[in-house]
């Protein structure tokens, strides 16, 4: 059936393309569904790492970032590097002193 138990600790989400969440997109939808949880994701990262504001829950976030990593999987066709799902770590903030270690 292609269900997929993805877990963390504070919650466990079940991913399924065929689940109604996903259903009744044209490709122009998915694209646009794509592009829009990039950009809502990339948001939600500054507002995070950056401004040391969230404004989403940590369990909102990894929602988003578990739909747009199962669209990304099932539309390899709309892939792009600079994609949330593709970074690692994030800007740090300009609140913190650079420290020289010792060596």
């Amino acid at each position: 059936m292609g269900l997929r138990l993805r877990s963390s600790s504070f919650f466990t989400i079940f991913v399924n393309s065929n689940h109604p969440f996903f259903l009744n997109l044209d490709m122009n939808s998915i694209e646009a569904t794509i592009k829009q949880l990039r950009q809502e994701l990339n948001m939600h990262n500054h507002n995070y790492y950056v401004l040391n504001q969230p404004t989403i829950s940590d369990m909102e976030f990894d929602m988003m970032m578990h739909r747009l990593e199962a669209l990304e999987k099932e539309h390899p066709e709309f892939a792009d590097p600079l994609s949330p799902t593709q970074r690692v770590g994030s800007d740090i903030s300009k609140g913190f002193v650079q420290v020289k270690h010792e060596r």
